[in-house]
């Protein structure tokens, strides 16, 4: 999906929020912003964790009036897990009414589109924003997948695993519905939390792809039942699911020393990776061409795998707002050189010469030498088409300077 594109995908819906929320407008005093009325800056990566979760709003009824004395009855609907958020509009969302006058079909029909890698910080956080709100379920018959489910779809998709998964938390059940089961247990073992996401495997369903099977491996291999986990690849065998880079590794931690590491991995699911930390195997080069945010983010934190996958993982990573900045600066800060590699790396404009740069200005002591190495690394950034990544890495040490 081009810049464009996804600007359109995004204002689409934001318009969808807006012209919606024009009776509420008209019905309040002043215009309401799209804006959280807070005064902390918009960041593409934002920190959530302090909000606990809002409970969905309740949305009155009026039934038909008893009669005499005056007096009315209303009742209360049930409530829609759609309706729950993170964020209320004091801390930051939209408001209960955000989806006010819009009608389920047509936000069920745009909110797909929302792009998994924005091409700005800002567009992410607004997005962000969006999918956490708290806000009243848009009226009309839907047609396609619940609005919950779509929340938490793009969610993922956007790499922003621990909000999706205190939204789960904030659903007003006792447990995870069936159908977005499988998104927390993907986003538990993203986080490395290999004992929760099998805590939650029991209520997983059989599926046509294996992962139900596969999972169940995983799990009797972190519980250290090796023969059960040696049986369950049998069986999934047996029944023609077959994931060579998964059997691969499995096979090694159920037999070590097992097969050398891969040589090859892609597109590397969640369930790999975790299968992966736990062999405390390295990542192949090619694992850094993955399209999804979380799964790059998952390989920047892998301390095995070669400093050089790591980096090119946490570069893209940061540039669609995935990870925050300040993880890909402490990551070029820990890349270690050896002397020919310090000469070589500064001619090859590879990830290695980006680190080697960042390191040689934090060794500056003086305004003029650190100016010049950051300006050579913001042109050199610029020619690569990474400037917007280098002005966030190096804006920190810039905004000390002052100017002569």
């Amino acid at each position: 999906m081009t810049a464009s594109r996804a600007k359109r995908a995004v204002w689409a819906l934001i318009a969808a929020v807006g012209v919606a929320g024009a009776a509420a407008v008209a019905r309040a005093e002043a215009p309401i912003s799209l804006t959280p009325r807070s005064s902390a800056p918009l960041t593409p990566t934002v920190p959530f964790e302090s909000f606990e979760a809002v409970p969905a709003p309740r949305v009155e009824r009026p039934a038909p009036s008893t009669g005499g004395g005056g007096i009315r009855v209303d009742a209360l609907k049930p409530l829609d897990p759609a309706a729950a958020g993170l964020l209320d509009l004091q801390r930051g969302g939209f408001g209960d009414e955000m989806w006010s006058g819009s009608r389920l079909a047509v936000v069920q029909r745009l909110m797909p589109g929302l792009p998994a890698a924005a091409p700005s910080h800002a567009m992410r956080a607004l997005m962000q924003r969006l999918l956490l709100s708290q806000a009243a379920v848009p009226e009309g018959k839907g047609a396609g997948p619940s609005l919950i489910r779509l929340r938490v779809e793009r969610l993922f998709a956007m790499g922003a695993v621990p909000d999706m998964l205190r939204l789960l938390d904030a659903l007003p059940s006792t447990s995870v519905p069936a159908e977005l089961l499988r998104f927390k247990i993907e986003g538990l073992l993203l986080e490395g939390d290999g004992p929760g996401a099998c805590a939650e495997s029991a209520r997983l369903g059989r599926g046509a792809d294996g992962f139900a099977g596969k999972l169940r491996v995983y799990c009797r291999l972190i519980a250290d039942r090796s023969n059960e986990a040696a049986l369950g690849l049998d069986m999934l065998r047996e029944q023609g699911h077959f994931d060579p880079a998964f059997f691969a590794v499995a096979e090694s931690v159920i037999t070590p020393p097992g097969a050398p590491g891969l040589d090859s991995l892609p597109d590397p699911s969640p369930l790999q990776l975790a299968m992966l930390r736990l062999a405390g195997q390295a990542l192949p080069a090619d694992a850094a061409r993955s399209a999804h945010p979380a799964v790059l983010k998952a390989i920047a934190a892998s301390t095995v795998t070669p400093i050089e996958v790591r980096l090119a993982a946490a570069e893209r990573a940061e540039a669609i707002g995935a990870l925050p900045t300040e993880d890909l600066r402490k990551l070029y800060a820990a890349t270690t050189f050896t002397e020919r590699q310090a000469k070589g790396s500064l001619d090859d404009g590879g990830v290695r010469g980006r680190a080697l740069l960042f390191r040689a200005a934090l060794g500056q002591s003086t305004p003029a030498a650190l100016a010049e190495v950051a300006a050579k690394a913001l042109h050199l950034a610029a020619d690569g088409g990474g400037f917007a990544a280098a002005a966030r890495v190096y804006q920190p040490m810039l905004a000390r300077l002052r100017p002569e």
